[in-house]
């Protein structure tokens, strides 16, 4: 198994690369990008940031003892999502939050895609509750790339028959899996 580590600076550069073209194939909105909000000064050093991240642990040690938690390190750390200069959590809907989310996951499909020989499986419960037919359907196309995907959701109204035909689909009635083939209801091997 292949780990590839990254910086969060340079990780965050990498998800950025990838996020504002594919919230913008499923949203039709420009200008995406992603900002890590941490407790920690990363430098690109790692060794003299690892000094650093120490340094600190070891002056502030009656502070932590007293509060009983680490107040700094990744645990305390955060993603902000932006469209343009305006933070998504402030101003954003529910779909377009759910929507950058799915953009933030899919990016890193793309990273692990280039860095490994490994294809991932991108398992999405419940996507579609928050998105428009036209959202949804965006969705499904850029995800329709070769990559092994599960996704459950309530129903599939509103999902193009084209995007539906390579689907094998399983539906749960009274706690039994019923296999019902493909979108057209031919049976086809798992």
């Amino acid at each position: 198994m292949l780990v590839v580590l990254f910086l969060p600076n340079k990780f965050i550069s990498l998800v950025n690369e990838y996020l504002s073209k594919i919230y913008s194939e499923i949203m039709d909105v420009d200008n995406c990008q992603v900002k890590y909000v941490s407790t920690i000064l990363w430098k690109n050093e790692e060794q003299e940031m690892i000094q650093d991240f120490n340094k600190y642990l070891n002056e502030n040690i009656d502070k932590d003892v007293l509060y009983g938690l680490t107040l700094i390190g990744p645990h305390r750390d955060d993603f902000k999502f932006f469209i343009g200069d305006k933070e998504m959590g402030v101003y954003a809907s529910q779909g377009q939050l759910r929507a950058v989310v799915l953009a933030l996951k899919l990016s890193e499909i793309e990273i692990f895609r280039k860095n490994t020989d490994d294809e991932p499986i991108l398992l999405l419960d419940d996507i579609f509750s928050e998105l428009d037919k036209s959202k949804k359907n965006h969705l499904i196309e850029f995800i329709n790339d070769g990559i092994q995907v599960i996704i459950t959701a309530n129903d599939t109204v509103g999902i193009s028959k084209k995007l539906l035909n390579n689907a094998k689909v399983f539906r749960i009635e009274n706690g039994k899996i019923k296999d019902e083939g493909d979108y057209n209801g031919r049976k086809r091997s798992i």
